[in-house]
């Protein structure tokens, strides 16, 4: 049975949070991505493998992935769309490769996350 595990965000190596700082804290798991490489592009194996292994040598684990970014041409339906989705589902199989298999995504277009006023009280 899997039970909850205290995980936390990692925005990599140069966001001045290291793994260590995370250990700290009782994480059992790292939520991360491969922040280095360009949005529509495969995650190679080797890139997974990498992460992996730093996150392993700190005592956790790569628990979820925040996230595979999703190419603006898939969500605006364009015609080099297809080529996108073929680079998500690679990554999706690297990553499967490597045991990690929860992925969060996020379709939204152009301005990621921001739904409404930032100023709104």
């Amino acid at each position: 049975m899997e039970y909850l595990k205290k995980t936390y965000r990692w925005f990599g190596p140069d966001f001045g949070v290291t793994l260590d700082d995370i250990r700290q804290l009782g994480a059992q798991g790292v939520v991360t991505a491969c922040h280095s490489i360009p949005t529509g592009e495969v995650w190679s194996e080797q890139a997974i493998a990498g992460i992996k292994n730093e996150i392993e040598r700190h005592g956790m684990e790569w628990s979820v992935v925040e996230s595979v970014n999703i190419h603006n041409a898939i969500k605006y339906g364009l015609p080099e769309r297809d080529v996108y989705i073929e680079n998500y589902i690679q990554t999706l199989r690297n990553l499967a490769k490597h045991n990690i298999n929860i992925i969060c995504y996020n379709f939204m277009p152009l301005i990621d996350w921001t739904r409404t006023n930032l100023d709104y009280q």
